[in-house]
């Protein structure tokens, strides 16, 4: 360690250490010829490898300039050691901030969250950053974004920097051969880099994902092998939404977040650019909705006919698919249904469910299948009325000018925009106060389906992997085309929901988007196995974790094996994001 007042280069005098780890250590300095105060970073190693690639971060950067990159202004060799100088950027990182604010909260609490406002502002600062850096014709990879390597001005500016050699790691260097020649930080650190699989620009991607995830709701993110190792036993993911674990975290913002934090890099976004554009779109439509909420709240209530509806002949295409994907039949199906009218033209089509006996859950050696998914077990059903389709932003503003029941809920909460889209980015508590706001309106019950119902109703008496068949395509339903399932091709992926009925690909019932689109919310409490469940179709409430509730179905940023008919997925019933929707059950046998 050198000490206060040493000088190297007859120019540099050093001031105090900042940081010191095995492998090299970070000083602040004076630049005597010019009188200002600099950040002198010096490494420890004598490794061949590492000396070169020590000399290639200097030259790249050196070259760079953007206002979050620190400047780079000198290089040297002095002392057996050495050393980089750049700009010194004074006050405290972001860890040392959040460490300061844990040390004033009770023992074992969490540090008190940064405003979004500004986490949200340092958000697209880093992205502009990252992508400039992955621009360059060597690409930058930095491999070490977390807390602690980022530094507010005060001013608004946010500076990416990297202290992470003297932690171990030899940071900011370009990616060469896919190989990474430095440490990691567990949370913040996507699962490639923790394995030693190489890293991209997603990676980067994924580790600022985990920062910011920690800066806007002062919770440590899980590590990506842990996350792993849950997935592979057939265990949920254990990273919730943003918004889950703190509520001043956006909706839209969380949702970004959650995508860039995917296990698999190929679900990331692809670039900074992309996850820029969606970060400025979420907060774009967070102003939209925050604007027209007035005007939203002042409308005229809907008014609900009580009258009892009649049943009505519907007639409907179904598809089915072959091993590959192909098309092999398109049917003609008939349904019978009745329309709840919620005025302005708005209805909600409720197709009859017959009865009927199912094995519910999926066979041990279907591809994808996880154990949440058994035991296979069969349910005898009676019949009920569910929704055509997943209840769209039409439907949802209608009834949201209905009277209150138990709770409040924003009648524009999408993060897509249009009548026949989905309503996306609402709870299980929002969905069920739509169902009991309806039931008050028109005398009839309706509720979310339970999980039984869900799976009967979309398998329509198949037992493959889908009600298509044994898997699908993009031709047919909306998820990421690039993780087929089987023997089906690669497709295009829409990256946003679609309208509901836009694939005419409906299931024997008369039910269309059964499969992908948006998760749909289940009644049910979330249990880890079909062990004890009920055999008559109701909803299983009792035991279970009650703060989680069963989505189904898969959805546009998910595989196709995560649309299976079986598939069970677990989410805090207060969550929210832009992936998740719902339909709606009726049960009443006066209607003929």
């Amino acid at each position: 360690m050198l000490e206060p007042n040493t000088v190297l280069q007859n120019r540099y005098r050093i001031v105090s250490l900042i940081a010191q780890g095995g492998m090299g250590a970070v000083y602040q300095a004076v630049d005597q010829r010019l009188g200002n105060t600099i950040a002198l970073k010096e490494t420890f190693f004598n490794d061949e490898m590492l000396l070169k690639a020590f000399e290639r971060e200097a030259r790249l950067l050196a070259g760079l300039r953007h206002s979050s990159l620190p400047v780079v202004s000198d290089h040297f060799s002095e002392r057996e050691g050495q050393f980089l100088v750049m700009e010194y950027i004074p006050g405290d990182d972001l860890g040392a901030i959040l460490k300061k604010r844990k040390d004033r909260v009770p023992p074992k609490g969490e540090p008190k969250p940064f405003d979004p406002d500004e986490v949200i502002a340092w958000a697209e600062q880093l992205l502009d950053a990252l992508d400039y850096l992955h621009a360059q014709s060597v690409p930058v990879i930095h491999r070490d974004i977390k807390p602690q390597n980022l530094k507010p001005t005060g001013r608004g500016r946010i500076v990416l920097l990297d202290f992470g050699l003297a932690k171990g790691s030899v940071g900011l260097s370009q990616m060469s051969g896919n190989k990474s020649i430095q440490a990691y930080t567990p949370n913040y650190a996507p699962l490639e880099q923790v394995q030693g699989a190489g890293t991209d620009a997603r990676s980067d991607l994924y580790s600022l994902a985990a920062t910011l995830f920690h800066l806007i709701t002062g919770v440590l993110p899980p590590d990506a092998l842990s996350r792993c190792l849950a997935l592979t036993r057939g265990q949920p993911d254990t990273l919730q939404c943003a918004n889950e674990v703190s509520a001043q975290a956006p909706n839209g913002f969380s949702a970004v977040l959650y995508r860039a934090m995917a296990v698999k890099r190929e679900d990331r976004y692809q670039n900074a650019s992309e996850m820029l554009r969606a970060l400025r779109d979420a907060n774009r439509v967070a102003q939209a909705i925050a604007a027209k909420a007035p005007e939203i709240r002042g409308d005229s209530p809907t008014v609900v006919a009580r009258r009892a509806p009649s049943l009505e002949d519907c007639h409907f295409t179904i598809v089915k698919i072959d091993d590959e994907g192909q098309v092999a039949h398109r049917l003609e199906g008939k349904a019978k249904l009745f329309r709840e009218d919620l005025g302005k033209d708005v209805a909600l089509e409720m197709v009859s469910i017959p009865a009927g006996d199912f094995l519910m859950g999926s066979p041990e050696d279907e591809e994808g299948r996880s154990q949440a998914e058994g035991p296979q077990h069969e349910v005898t059903m009676p019949t009920f009325f569910m929704s055509r389709h997943v209840v769209t932003q039409a439907q949802w503003r209608r009834v949201a000018r209905l009277p209150e029941v138990n709770r409040d809920f924003d009648s524009s909460p999408s993060f897509f925009s249009g009548n026949d889209l989905p309503v996306e980015q609402i709870s299980w508590e929002e969905a069920v106060e739509f169902c009991e706001r309806l039931s008050e309106a028109t005398g009839r019950k309706y509720r979310l389906p339970s999980e039984a119902e869900w799976e009967y109703a979309c398998r329509a008496f198949t037992s493959t992997p889908f009600h298509l068949g044994p898997t699908i395509t993009t031709e047919v339903a909306n998820y990421q085309g690039k993780h087929p399932y089987g023997k089906a091709a690669r497709g295009a992926s829409l990256e946003s929901t679609s309208a509901v009925g836009n694939y005419n690909a409906a299931n024997t019932f008369g039910l269309f988007d059964m499969h992908g689109n948006v998760w749909e919310w289940c009644l049910d409490t979330w249990h880890e196995s079909y062990d004890g469940a009920p055999t008559d179709g109701s909803a299983w409430q009792t035991g279970g974790d009650e703060g989680k509730r069963i989505l189904r179905g898969g959805a546009w940023g998910f595989s196709a094996s995560g649309c299976r008919s079986a598939n069970r997925y677990k989410f805090a019933a207060t969550g929210k994001n832009y992936l998740t929707g719902f339909r709606v059950v009726a049960l009443d046998t006066a209607i003929k």
